[in-house]
């Protein structure tokens, strides 16, 4: 008898022991399908430092979607004006996914009237703007060599495959074959790994409030600074080794800024990091927006 009550016991010690491994196994999965948040600060060039927003994002695990800001505006908008991202995100197509947990965030640049697209813009399939090619002349007695040549405006293309594997590409060299979404920016702010793409003498590199993406192997950071801070500043540190105090981006892209930039945070249906000011106004409106989430949209 003893023997059979020590055999039972046994038996439910393992099985109890099972499912505490598979609870763990299960939490462990969430835990890596979550949304990492963290604070930090860029080196500045001349000293001191700016304060950043980073969200990294595991791109096998989460959807990708670039939202035109025309397609979430209904009859309470004006035409002339611009959504802001807490307005975007009562729309049905964010919200109810918010309580998974999502990231929104601007995209790329408007061009007047309203939030047209500056540039290219695939939401879904359905292209609603085509690439800008146009040039930056070239400048060669700038002390900076990336000037010497034209370069194109809007230098870079995120895209987002039909495969949901995520790419920043040069607009000079694009594959649009394979983009499920895509918005095209700019500068380039890495071009190749630990290779920043803006020099200190580029005249652009005014400073301004930024957002920004990194990729590096399957992982997309989302960056938003918390002040001005020049390209040439941000390019840097996004270029250099992690192990040297840098993100360590293979590549990455410029956003639009200024009052622009910004992103919400849902981490399970609350937004702990929101944007500033009533940014998509009139004289700055939003062509479009990048929803980030678990589940399949």
């Amino acid at each position: 008898m003893k023997r059979v009550l020590s055999h039972r016991l046994f038996v439910l010690l393992a099985v109890l022991v099972a499912a505490l491994i598979g609870l763990w196994a299960v939490s462990a999965a969430a835990l890596a399908s979550e949304i990492a948040q963290e604070t930090v600060q860029i080196p500045l060039a001349g000293g001191g430092t700016v304060g950043a927003q980073l969200f990294r994002v595991d791109t096998a695990t989460h959807s990708i979607n670039v939202l035109a800001s025309r397609s979430l505006k209904d009859a309470s908008v004006r035409d002339s004006r611009g959504i802001t991202l807490r307005w975007a995100s009562n729309h049905p197509k964010v919200s109810r996914v918010i309580l998974t947990g999502a990231l929104l965030v601007n995209g790329g640049f408007s061009a007047l009237p309203g939030e047209r697209p500056d540039g290219l813009l695939i939401s879904g399939g359905e292209v609603l703007s085509t690439p800008d090619y146009s040039p930056l002349p070239a400048e060669p007695d700038n002390a900076c060599p990336l000037l010497h040549v034209k370069r194109p405006k809007l230098a870079g293309v995120f895209c987002v495959g039909r495969d949901r594997r995520a790419s920043i590409q040069p607009t000079t060299r694009l594959d649009l074959e394979q983009c499920q979404d895509a918005l095209q920016a700019g500068p380039l702010l890495v071009d190749a790994p630990g290779r920043a793409a803006v020099c200190a003498q580029e005249p652009a590199s005014t400073a301004a409030r930024r957002t920004a993406l990194c990729l590096a192997g399957a992982q997309l950071t989302v960056l938003v600074t918390a002040a001005p801070i020049r390209l040439f500043d941000l390019a840097s540190w996004l270029a250099k080794p992690s192990a040297q105090g840098g993100l360590g981006c293979d590549s990455a892209l410029n956003l639009a800024g200024d009052q622009a930039s910004g992103a919400l945070y849902f981490p399970g249906g609350a937004a702990s990091y929101g944007s500033r000011g009533q940014f998509g106004n009139p004289g700055f409106p939003l062509a479009s927006m990048i929803l980030i989430h678990r589940w399949k949209y």
